[in-house]
């Protein structure tokens, strides 16, 4: 304090000796001006804070205007190598990923279906009405990073192959099998070559078929009650190549520098009937291996599945009738080689083996009726014979099968009866896990025995000796035999108890007569896929 009073005493005394000198200039009066205006500003300040001071108390002894600051202790000195050695030793720890499951249930309002899936699918139906008319019950969604992986390395080998943007979109197509299990394998292993009862676009063996549309998945039209589970893939169509549906034996193999088969008949899909639709509305994809063709094409990824059931009426046909448009003709029967036509060769490759094709005199004999009625596929046309006794002229038809099973004659001769009590003794129950009218199987293997159904009906019978026939086995509760070449035997009976129990009709079927072929080997091997027959096992 006594230090501010000197100071303060000393600027005063130099204003006095500056206005009482004589040897200043006018320089330094402008200096002693300024310098006694900050003094005495700086004098009212310090005035100011003694008051201030002495309103708050004087302070003690040894106490200082500002506290000092505490020393602040050093840190203990560190090794530099052994920091380094302790940083090289520590690993960021990785966040686990959490495996899903292969398919994973998600719920029918979920993001993930209601703004992703279900518009996509909406995009897909030939027939918009459909829309409303197939229920969604189960939602799938696939988790099969390794399928994942090799569908995105085919889109870069098809990239570096010159294949335009418009090639390598995406595109949803379809699959409805029946049961879940066989989605399950086709999402597990991805979708096989020789999986597949077609071969009007290429030759089984070498690729796959799916369908562009999400409600032309049946040979026949969707009726009311139909259920399923539909595979969704993701599909890189690639290059495409149209071409003629070719229903006979010499298959159509794949096309060098393409990935894909349309049908021509596709730009005429509306005018076309159920069973002409749905082989016009396939993709057939297949890809090249260096030696041979790949058992699974990579450009085929299943996406998810869906449990559906159609209701509120069934589907229609033509899908776009109208007046200006002329049905196109029915398609023509397969004409099948001559006997001197070698078969076509089959690739071999690493997948399912299949059973060999059939000789092309077994071929040249069969007579298979491509053509579809609302009663199903028209398989053969001939006389019924009764021990030598003609009874009708018959045909059977069948809901899924679209080749004969078994070289037949023009005759079917009956050439014993059996009861149901000894016939059931050796078939198994049920042979059927679906009714074969609803079911998309063509042959059933159950044990050791394979099996076709078809029905029975009358062309021509004036004298209703058919109708007498069925009663009288309907009395008698006998089935008819008859024994047909290559082992094959055909089994007639009525809308029975028994045939309820085989899983052929339900208790409000219609009174009718029945045929099953039954054999101790494939009699469709040739065309049959892992998802084509149901295996099951209970005949010892």
């Amino acid at each position: 304090m006594a230090n501010l009073f000197e100071k303060l005493s000393l600027q005063r005394h130099g204003k006095d000796s500056d206005s009482s000198g004589n040897e200043q200039d006018g320089q330094g009066e402008r200096e002693n001006l300024d310098s006694e205006e900050n003094a005495s500003v700086d004098s009212d300040n310090l005035l100011q804070s003694e008051n201030n001071m002495e309103g708050e108390g004087s302070m003690g002894e040894g106490e200082t205007l500002f506290e000092e600051e505490e020393e602040i202790p050093a840190l203990p000195h560190e090794d530099p190598g052994r920091i380094s050695e302790a940083m090289k030793s520590f690993t960021i720890p990785r966040k686990r990923s959490v495996r899903k499951e292969l398919l994973e249930e998600i719920s029918l309002t979920s993001r993930e279906f209601t703004h992703e899936l279900l518009p996509q699918m909406s995009l897909c139906y030939r027939d918009p009405v459909m829309k409303n008319k197939i229920k969604h019950l189960k939602i799938y969604m696939v988790h099969n990073q390794e399928l994942v992986k090799e569908f995105h390395e085919k889109r870069r080998e098809m990239k570096g192959e010159g294949r335009t943007d418009k090639d390598l979109t995406e595109q949803l197509c379809f699959l409805c099998l029946d049961t879940f299990e066989d989605a399950q394998k086709v999402c597990q292993t991805g979708l096989m070559v020789g999986s597949s009862f077609l071969s009007s676009l290429g030759h089984p063996n070498m690729g796959v078929y799916v369908s562009r549309y999400a409600d032309i998945i049946k040979p026949g039209p969707l009726i009311n009650g139909t259920k399923g589970f539909l595979v969704i893939f993701k599909v890189i169509k690639g290059k495409m190549k149209s071409v003629v549906e070719n229903n006979s034996w010499n298959f159509t193999e794949p096309t060098p520098n393409f990935d894909c088969h349309v049908s021509k008949a596709l730009a005429e899909i509306g005018s076309l009937q159920p069973n002409q639709a749905f082989h016009a509305a396939q993709y057939y994809l297949y890809e090249f291996g260096d030696l041979d063709m790949l058992k699974r094409p990579r450009h085929v990824l299943p996406y998810a599945v869906v449990q559906f059931e159609v209701f509120g009426g069934s589907q229609t046909f033509p899908l776009m009738a109208s007046s200006t448009q002329t049905r196109l003709p029915q398609r023509p029967h397969p004409s099948y080689p001559p006997a001197s036509t070698p078969r076509p060769s089959s690739m071999s490759h690493a997948g399912p083996s299949y059973p060999s094709y059939p000789s092309a005199q077994t071929v040249e004999a069969r007579r298979p009726q491509m053509d579809l009625t609302e009663e199903g596929y028209e398989l053969w046309t001939g006389q019924l014979v009764n021990k030598e006794n003609p009874v009708c002229e018959i045909q059977l038809r069948s809901p899924t099968c679209t080749l004969l099973p078994i070289q037949m004659e023009e005759q079917i001769c009956v050439s014993g009866r059996i009861p149901f009590h000894k016939l059931q003794k050796n078939l198994p129950c049920p042979i059927f896990t679906k009714l074969p009218k609803v079911s998309t199987y063509r042959e059933v293997h159950v044990g050791d025995k394979h099996f076709i159904y078809c029905e029975v009906k009358a062309l021509l019978d004036v004298e209703n000796k058919l109708v007498s026939l069925l009663n009288f086995m309907e009395k008698r509760k006998e089935a008819c035999v008859a024994v047909l070449p290559e082992g094959v035997q055909l089994l007639l009976f009525p809308s029975c108890q028994m045939a309820q129990d085989l899983g052929i009709i339900d208790p409000n079927s219609p009174m009718m007569l029945h045929g099953l072929f039954v054999s101790p080997t494939p009699m469709l091997g040739s065309l049959r896929g892992f998802f084509c027959s149901r295996v099951v096992c209970i005949l010892k």
